[in-house]
């Protein structure tokens, strides 16, 4: 019979060794996975818990009846994804506005040049605040005066040349474990979205947990364009990502992108 005071004598391994896992999601914090170590090594646990703490893991240690408990908490998971589409308030200038485009014959034959020799006269008229009813008799200008384009040039006048305009915005903010290396957000970048490339990468099911809902979906497939003007794109501007720390060790990645007609010269098409 062996004495009583004889020493414990183990057998394998004191390298901790994973006793289970789960894995658990919650939709307004997203997924995570418990890991369960034990070992009969204090040391080795000690330094199992102290490498995920430096790597900012929740981590919990146990010591119980000469058995060390290691509980690692990974929230390295896509979580949840939230839609929005809100309106940016701007300010365009009145030469921009669209009629004024299609007045001026933006775009249009660029021998007879009938925009940029109007522009012209109506910028040196404002500069020398001339009034309107002279700057009409101007033979480049003649043919285009009425009665909107006399009223935005007496507002140029006045020191009005911008007017208020909205812009619909489709934000969408991922909320990742803060070891995630790769995300779409970072994808195409400055770059202007058709409404079907659009639809593409904001519906995709492998992208995002939860995708563009339908209701969204439909309400940016059915809004109405406008004039197609020369060098512009009607599309969705992907702006750069933003990101912001989050509870339970996690990162918020949000990324607009803006609905225009943009001027396509400085800009890439998706």
């Amino acid at each position: 019979m062996p004495a009583i005071d004889a020493p414990i004598q183990y057998r394998g391994t004191l390298t901790p060794q994973e006793q289970n896992y789960t894995y658990d999601y919650d939709p307004s914090t997203g997924g995570k996975r418990t890991f369960e170590y034990d070992t009969f090594s204090e040391a080795q646990a000690v330094a199992l818990a102290n490498l995920n703490i430096a790597n900012r893991v929740p981590t919990k240690y146990r010591l119980e009846h000469g058995k060390a408990t290691v509980v690692l908490q990974d929230s390295n998971f896509p979580g949840i994804d939230t839609w929005q589409i809100i309106a940016n308030e701007t300010q365009r200038s009145r030469w921009d506005h669209p009629y004024m485009m299609q007045l001026l014959q933006y775009g249009g034959d660029p021998t007879a040049d009938v925009y940029g020799k109007a522009i012209r006269v109506l910028r040196n008229g404002i500069d020398a605040r001339t009034p309107f009813s002279s700057v009409a008799t101007d033979p480049d200008i003649s043919g285009l005066a009425c009665p909107y384009l006399n009223n935005v040039y007496n507002l140029f006048l006045k020191g009005s040349d911008v007017y208020p305009a909205s812009q619909y915005v489709l934000r969408h903010t991922t909320n990742v474990g803060n070891a995630y290396n790769s995300n779409i957000a970072d994808s195409y970048v400055d770059c202007v979205y058709s409404v079907n490339q659009l639809l593409s990468e904001v519906k995709n099911s492998s992208l995002w947990i939860f995708p563009l809902p339908g209701e969204l979906e439909y309400f940016i497939y059915t809004m109405i364009p406008p004039a197609y003007q020369p060098g512009y794109k009607w599309g969705w501007l992907k702006r750069s990502a933003t990101r912001t720390t989050a509870a339970f060790n996690r990162v918020d990645l949000t990324t607009e992108y803006w609905l225009e007609q943009w001027e396509q010269t400085q800009l890439g098409s998706r």
